[in-house]
C-alpha cells in the first residue's frame, strides 16, 4: 500500500509524486524491490544484487549507472512453491541481477521496466563506513523501524543496513514475506542490505500470531529464495548460510545459529553435527585471513544473544549461568535443563542452539580480537562490558542486543542481574547505528521515537583487541606486550610507506619504513618477526615549496630503516599507535613475484592498488614497481599527500620500489593544468618523500638511478630525465655530466651481475622507446626507431619534422628516451638484459625480443604499462612495426612478473579482473639453474 512506502510520517502528500525516484516506487509488474551486497564469493567484486518480484517469467535487463544507465545486467530468475495438506504458496517470479565492479562511495541510478530507484555503493577499504543494524522486525511498527533506520543520526546516514535474523515473521504464511517485502521496499530499494535468518525463518509455524496451524515452519525456504547474500549456489541449497563481507573498513562475518535443524528430531544426527562443524571452521579460516590494514574493526552478526540478561531465550551448560564447564558436551547440545533459574525457562539446543555455539565461538573471537557481536533474539536492547567466558575483561568483546525491531518487547530480568551488563531497556522499538571511524567505532542505540536523542552509545577504540589476533600460538596474557600482523593508523601516523633498501646505503637485507607525522621529534619503529623486540629511530626531514603565488609545507616525513632481516619473513612492526606488518623479499635464486605499474594518479587508485596486491595465478607479490609518474601533483604538492594515503594500504605492507617520470620533475600546472600556481617539482616531492637505495649526496645532486637485487631477479632503475634542471640546460655541462655518470653506472652495474644469484635482469624506466602509440614519439633519424648517428642522438640531436607515424614528435626535454637508447640498447644487448618496462605512454604494449629496431631471438622484450589509471590514450602509428606484439588503449591494469627457476612469466591483467589475463609471455631463463 501507498502507506508502507512512504518514509516519513509527516511527508507531504503534494510532494509524492516527485519523490519517485528517492523512494524508488514500483511498477506494476516490478515490487519487492531490494539491494544486496555482493562479492567475490559470488563472482562480483565491488558489487550488489537488485532483487525484485516480477508478473513476467522472462528474464530482464537491469540498466544502470553512476550518471547515466549506460550498463545492464540480466536477471536470473527463481521461484518456489510450498504445498502440504492443508496449505498451498505460490511465489511470484524472483529475479537476481548482479552489478559488479561499481566504484565506492558513489551514487547509482537503475532501472528495470517502468520502476527506477538509486543506491549508493558502500565505501572503500579502509575508509569510515556507518552501518544500521537491528533484528526482529517483522510488520507491527515497521513504517517507525524504517525512518530510524534511514534517516540522520549525529550527521550520519548508513552505508548499509543489516537485519540480525527474524525479518518478516511469516512463521510459514508466505504471504506475509511479500507484504513484507513490499513494505520494506522504501528503505531496501536505495540502502544496501544484508542479514542472517533466525529461529522465525528456520523452525517457527503457525503464522506471525500462531493462529494458522496450516503455515508449517519454512526450514529456511522464504529466506533463501528472497534475500540474495554473498553464498555459493551450493551453500544455498545445502542450507549453508553462514558467510562474510568487508564493508568498508569493518569486516563483517554472518553465523547461523540454527545450521543444521531440518526438522524436530534431527538435534546430533551426522547432517547437524557436519553443519555445524563446518560453519566453525569456516569462522576460524575466515578471522585468521582477516587484514585489518584495510578492514580494522570486526564484527559478528548472528541472531541469537548470549550474553542476554532477559529472561527470555536462556539456555546454559552448566549449573552456573553463562559458564561452560565443559565445552565438547555443550557444542553437542547436552545442555543443562533444570526447567527453570533466574526466572526464565531454559530452552534446549533446538530452540537455542547458541550455548552449544558459543563453546567454541568464544575462544576464536578472543583470539583474533572480534570487537562487537551484534544479535536479536530477545525482544530488548542490552549492552556489555568487554566479556571473556563472563568475566569483564578490557581484551574481550562486547555484546549488544538489537531485537527491538518491532515485533514486541519482552519484559522481566533475571536476577541478580550480571555484572557485565552496562545498559538495559525493554522500552524502546529501536536500532543500533554503527559508526566506524578511523580511531574507534561508536555504536549508539535511538529508539524509533527519537530524532537526536539516544538511549545508549559506547566507543570501542581501534586499539581494542588488537593484539594477539594473528599469532595464534601467543598466550593472552602476552597481548598487551606483542604485536599481530595487522595496520590500525593512529592521528599521528599517516602516508606509511614501507621501501627496499640495501648496502648501497649501509643497510643490507632491509626495508625503509617512512610515514608522515605531526611529530618533529624522531619517533621509534620497534619491529620483529615475532615479537617486537627490536627498535630503530627514525630521522625526520620536512620541505617546503614558496613562490609568489604558492606556499606548500610538508608534513614531518619519518623514515627508519630496518636492516639484516631475513629473507621471505613476515615482520610486525609499530610507530606510536600505529601497527603494521610487512614480508620481506626472496632470497637470492629464489622465486620472485613483482607487481608493476606506472602512471597512477588517483582517479583508479583503489582498483588499481588492488590489482597490485590481489592474487594471480595463485601468485601475490614480493614487491610493487612504480614505473614514473606517481601521483600527478605537477607542483600541487598536498596532492602528494593524498595520493600516500591512498595507497598506504598497499605499500603500508608489500615493500615498493620505482623510479621518476616527467610529472615527477618537469610538469606543473596541478593535475589538471589549472592551476599555474604550481611549478615543476624538479624531484623536490620524489626526493623526500620516496626513499630508495641511494645515499644523500646522490639524491641531493638528483642522480636517482640504481639497482636492487630482489630475490632472483636484477632490478635496474634509470631516470630518463636526469640532468633536466629547466628549461634552458639541455646541452649543458650539467646535463651531459649526468647523462654520462648513468650511462657509465649502467655498463658497471650490469658488467658486476651474479647470473647465479639473479638470473634475470630487468630494466625499469619510465619512457619506452619502443613504443607504437602516436603519444611521447620522439626520432633520431628519418626512419623512425632507427639511430643513424648514435652520439649526434645521444647529445640530443632529434629529427623534428613536424610528425611521423601519425604522433607530433617531442624534443630531448620533454621526450629524452631516443638519445638515452642511443647507448643504453648496445648495453642490453651486450648484458642480456630479459626485459624493460616503462609507462609514460598510457597504454599497453609488448613486443617481441627487440634490438636496434629488429624482432631478434635473445634480445630485451619491452613493456609499456602506464596504465594505472590517470587516462588512456589512443591512437597507434602507421604503419604498426612489425615487432608489436600485443597492445590495448582501453584496460586500466598492472603487470605481474613471475620468475620461476627456469623462466619469466609476464602477465597484464586489466583491474576489475581475477584470473583472467589480457596479454602474457614467457622469457626463458638464459643461464642453467644449478643442481
Amino acid at each position: 500500500s501507498l502507506s508502507n512506502l512512504l518514509p516519513t510520517q509527516n511527508m507531504q502528500p503534494s510532494k509524492c509524486l516527485a519523490s519517485l525516484a528517492l523512494m524508488a516506487f514500483a511498477s506494476a509488474s516490478v515490487t519487492q524491490v531490494h539491494v544486496g551486497l555482493s562479492s567475490e564469493a559470488v563472482g562480483c567484486k565491488d558489487g550488489v544484487s537488485v532483487t525484485f518480484a516480477s508478473d513476467t517469467t522472462s528474464p530482464l535487463e537491469v540498466k544502470y549507472g553512476a550518471g547515466a544507465t549506460d550498463k545492464s545486467a540480466t536477471t536470473t530468475l527463481s521461484h518456489y512453491d510450498i504445498k502440504s495438506p492443508n496449505y498451498t504458496y505460490s511465489s511470484p517470479t524472483f529475479h537476481t541481477a548482479m552489478l559488479c565492479n561499481l566504484q565506492p562511495s558513489t551514487q547509482y541510478n537503475y532501472a528495470v521496466q517502468d520502476f527506477s530507484g538509486s543506491f549508493k555503493s558502500i565505501p572503500a577499504a579502509n575508509k569510515k563506513t556507518v552501518l544500521s543494524v537491528v533484528g526482529d522486525v517483522g510488520m507491527d511498527v515497521v513504517g517507525d523501524t524504517i525512518n530510524n533506520i534511514l534517516s540522520d543520526l549525529k550527521g550520519t546516514t548508513p552505508d548499509a543496513i543489516i537485519i540480525a535474523g527474524d525479518w518478516a515473521y511469516a512463521n510459514g504464511c508466505h504471504k506475509d514475506w511479500d507484504k513484507w517485502m513490499e513494505a520494506t521496499q522504501a528503505m531496501f530499494s536505495k540502502v544496501p542490505m544484508l542479514g542472517i535468518n533466525g529461529n522465525h525463518e528456520v523452525i517457527e509455524d503457525g503464522g506471525v500470531v500462531y493462529d494458522h496451524p496450516e503455515c508449517l515452519a519454512e526450514m529456511y525456504t522464504g529466506y533463501i529464495n528472497r534475500i540474495v547474500t554473498p553464498i555459493s549456489a551450493d551453500a544455498s541449497k545445502d542450507l549453508r548460510t553462514w558467510y562474510s563481507k568487508n564493508i568498508g573498513n569493518i569486516h563483517a562475518i554472518f553465523l547461523d545459529d540454527y545450521t543444521g535443524i531440518i526438522g524436530a528430531n534431527n538435534i546430533g544426527s551426522d547432517y547437524w553435527l557436519q553443519h555445524r562443524n563446518q560453519q566453525l571452521d569456516f569462522l576460524k579460516k575466515d578471522l585468521a585471513s582477516v587484514d585489518r590494514t584495510q578492514t580494522p574493526y570486526v564484527i559478528v552478526f548472528k541472531h541469537n544473544a548470549y550474553y542476554n540478561s532477559w529472561v527470555k531465550h536462556q539456555c546454559q551448560c552448566s549449573p552456573v549461568k553463562f559458564e561452560i564447564d565443559d565445552p565438547e558436551s555443550c557444542w553437542k547440545g547436552n545442555y543443562y535443563m533444570n526447567s527453570t533459574t533466574n526466572g526464565g525457562k531454559l530452552g534446549n539446543t533446538r530452540n537455542e542452539p547458541h550455548c552449544g555455539l558459543q563453546a567454541k565461538f568464544e575462544d576464536l573471537y578472543m583470539q583474533y580480537g572480534v570487537d562487537v557481536v551484534m544479535a536479536g533474539h530477545v525482544h530488548c536492547y542490552e549492552r556489555t562490558a568487554p566479556i571473556y567466558k563472563n568475566k569483564i575483561n578490557p581484551d574481550g568483546v562486547t555484546y549488544i542486543t538489537v531485537g527491538t525491531g518491532g515485533h514486541g518487547l519482552y519484559q522481566g530480568a533475571i536476577s541478580p542481574i550480571p555484572e557485565w551488563s552496562k545498559s538495559m531497556s525493554d522500552s524502546y522499538y529501536g536500532m543500533s547505528r554503527v559508526i566506524a571511524d578511523d580511531d574507534k567505532i561508536t555504536i549508539h542505540f535511538r529508539a524509533n521515537s527519537e530524532t537526536t536523542n539516544l538511549f545508549d552509545s559506547v566507543e570501542v577504540p581501534r586499539l581494542h583487541s588488537q593484539f594477539c589476533l594473528a599469532i595464534q600460538t601467543m598466550q593472552i596474557s602476552k597481548c598487551l606486550a606483542g604485536l599481530s600482523f595487522l595496520s590500525v593508523v593512529a592521528a599521528k601516523v599517516t602516508q606509511v610507506h614501507v621501501g627496499l633498501s640495501g648496502e648501497a646505503v649501509n643497510c643490507k637485507d632491509g626495508v625503509s619504513v617512512t610515514f608522515a607525522s605531526d611529530s618533529a621529534a624522531p619517533l621509534q619503529v620497534q619491529y620483529g618477526a615475532s615479537s617486537t623486540d627490536q627498535v630503530a629511530t627514525t630521522t625526520v626531514n620536512t620541505y617546503k615549496v614558496e613562490n609568489p603565488k604558492y606556499k606548500y609545507q610538508s608534513p614531518n616525513l619519518h623514515t627508519a630503516k630496518l636492516c639484516n632481516l631475513k629473507p621471505n619473513t613476515n615482520y610486525s612492526y609499530k610507530v606510536q599507535e600505529y601497527i603494521g606488518t610487512f614480508k620481506t623479499i626472496p632470497a637470492a635464486n629464489k622465486k620472485t613475484v613483482l607487481s608493476v605499474v606506472g602512471d597512477v594518479g588517483i582517479e583508479e587508485i583503489q582498483k588499481t592498488i588492488t590489482n597490485l596486491g590481489s592474487e594471480l595465478k595463485g601468485t601475490t607479490p614480493d614487491a610493487v614497481i612504480i614505473a614514473g609518474d606517481w601521483a600527478y601533483a605537477n607542483g600541487c604538492h598536498e596532492d602528494w599527500d593524498k595520493w600516500l594515503e591512498a595507497t598506504q594500504p598497499l605499500f603500508s605492507k608489500t615493500p615498493l620500489l620505482g623510479i621518476t617520470g616527467n610529472h615527477e620533475i618537469i610538469e606543473g600546472d596541478g593535475v589538471k593544468y589549472d592551476r599555474p600556481e604550481c611549478v615543476a617539482e624538479m624531484y623536490s616531492a620524489y626526493s623526500n618523500r620516496i626513499i630508495t637505495p641511494i645515499t644523500d649526496d646522490a639524491n641531493k645532486d638528483h642522480r636517482t638511478w640504481y639497482s636492487k637485487n630482489i630475490g632472483n631477479i636484477h632490478a635496474v632503475f634509470l631516470d630518463d630525465y636526469t640532468g633536466i634542471l629547466g628549461e634552458g640546460n639541455i646541452g649543458s655541462d650539467y646535463w651531459k655530466q649526468h647523462r654520462q655518470a648513468q650511462v657509465d653506472w649502467l655498463s658497471s652495474d650490469l658488467a658486476a651481475v651474479n647470473r647465479a644469484d639473479t638470473p634475470y635482469v630487468i630494466v625499469f624506466k619510465h619512457n619506452p622507446y619502443y613504443n607504437s602509440w602516436g603519444k611521447h614519439q620522439c626520432q633520431c633519424s628519418p626512419v623512425k626507431f632507427e639511430i643513424d648517428n648514435s652520439e649526434a642522438c645521444w647529445y640530443g640531436n632529434y629529427y623534428m619534422n613536424s610528425t611521423s607515424n601519425g604522433g607530433k614528435l617531442g624534443d630531448v626535454r620533454d621526450e629524452p628516451h631516443c638519445a638515452n637508447q642511443a647507448k643504453f640498447e648496445d648495453l642490453y644487448q651486450k648484458y642480456n638484459v630479459d626485459a624493460v618496462m616503462a609507462g609514460h605512454v598510457h597504454a599497453y604494449e609488448r613486443t617481441a625480443p627487440i634490438y636496434k629496431n629488429k624482432a631478434t631471438e635473445g634480445a630485451a622484450t619491452y613493456f609499456t604499462v602506464g596504465t594505472g589509471g590517470h587516462g588512456l590514450y589512443q591512437g597507434a602509428i602507421s604503419p604498426m612495426p612489425t615487432w608489436s606484439r600485443a597492445t590495448s588503449s582501453s584496460l586500466y591494469g598492472a603487470s605481474r612478473v613471475v620468475a620461476d627457476n627456469d623462466k619469466l612469466t609476464i602477465y597484464f591483467r586489466a583491474n576489475g579482473e581475477t584470473n583472467n589475463v589480457f596479454d602474457s609471455v614467457e622469457i626463458p631463463r638464459r643461464t642453467k639453474p644449478s643442481c
